[in-house]
């Protein structure tokens, strides 16, 4: 269980709103895990907006408050910035152990990408070894063998289907002693399915959205049999833009190299907002 009056706690008390029931409860189904005498292995599933990330960190400041660390492996360097950023700053000066204006029991959160500066690598991997970072936030390049952690007691990855089994074991493997693991994915898994790919784990679901939040509107835009569809589209995110709004195009390759071929229809998606809380 975490310490009372420790880091946990005072993260809940300057949270600017109420945990939903979804994430409350499964909050208790985690901290029941992380008290048992086994390590957890539990699936976290819920659409983007539901709040994942706000429950797995309130887990990672669980295990830092035991003396622990935490690493969150994200499948992209943009994932890993992102999730760097929005916990950062909902942490605040909590996420400033040890720097000047830092709370008195705050921890550092670190982030370790694979185009990160030497210099810049060098004090990650430094603050990860010596445990000075509770949280360290990274792609595939947690997995290397060069990285080492003080007291890893918590792995955290997201998008789970983006990983091999393979991969996600390696970074567990640099704990001394087999750390918790928590998987997230905003993937629609039915239970049956789940069950069968992802036997290993218990499941938790959060099946609703926190207040304010706006649901998140999904629509295939049939580009080659429709064109006007897709002039629409673009006339949506202008409109959207023009509203003080942000748009994202996301366009993936085909292939692993750097010569893979741009899809020829973009997916626009606008509308909604991260996962923070």
């Amino acid at each position: 269980r975490p310490t009372p009056d420790g880091l946990l706690t005072a993260f809940d008390a300057k949270l600017p709103f109420t945990l939903t029931e979804g994430q409350r409860r499964v909050g208790e189904e985690i901290f029941a895990d992380l008290a048992a005498d086994h390590p957890m292995h539990r699936l976290l599933q819920g659409e983007v907006g539901s709040g994942k990330t706000l429950v797995a960190l309130r887990a990672v400041l669980g295990v830092v408050d035991s003396g622990g660390q935490a690493a969150l492996l994200a499948p992209t360097e943009v994932l890993a910035q992102q999730h760097h950023r929005s916990i950062v700053e909902m942490m605040g000066e909590l996420a400033e152990g040890g720097l000047l204006g830092g709370a008195e029991h705050g921890t550092r959160v670190t982030l370790l990408t694979g185009s990160m500066g030497a210099a810049a690598r060098r004090r990650a991997l430094l603050e990860a070894a010596t445990g000075e970072a509770g949280l360290v936030i990274g792609t595939h390049a947690l997995i290397e063998d060069r990285v080492r952690f003080h007291d890893l007691g918590l792995v955290v990855v997201d998008e789970q289907h983006r990983f091999g089994v393979r991969q996600r074991d390696a970074l567990r493997s640099r704990a001394e002693h087999p750390p918790h693991l928590l998987v997230m994915t905003a993937t629609p898994i039915p239970r049956t399915v789940a069950m069968t790919v992802f036997g290993d784990l218990e499941i938790s679901v959060l099946d609703q959205l926190p207040e304010g939040r706006s649901p998140i509107a999904t629509h295939v835009v049939p580009a080659d049999d429709k064109p006007h569809f897709l002039r629409r589209a673009w006339e949506r995110v202008r409109e959207e833009v023009a509203a003080g709004r942000q748009a994202y195009v996301v366009c993936p390759r085909i292939g692993d190299g750097p010569e893979g071929v741009p899809s020829p229809a973009p997916a626009v998606a606008s509308g909604g907002s991260g996962d923070g809380g």
